[in-house]
């Protein structure tokens, strides 16, 4: 599974693969993208703020 970050700010695009024996990879799209927020998101932010993070994913 391959995760691809796009920062608009910095004008940078980064790819990672998320290895098979990863727990990352037994979530799933839905799984994944809440655990990356649930990360990277301040509980307390605000909702169009500058620290929230738009996700978009597709499961096969």
């Amino acid at each position: 599974m391959r995760l691809l970050r796009i920062n608009l700010k910095a004008k940078k695009i980064q790819y990672s693969n998320i290895e098979e024996d990863s727990i990352l990879y037994l979530l799933g799209g839905r799984g994944l993208t809440s655990q990356i927020i649930h990360d990277e998101v301040p509980y307390n932010s605000d909702p169009l703020g500058k620290y929230n993070k738009l996700q978009l994913s597709y499961e096969l």
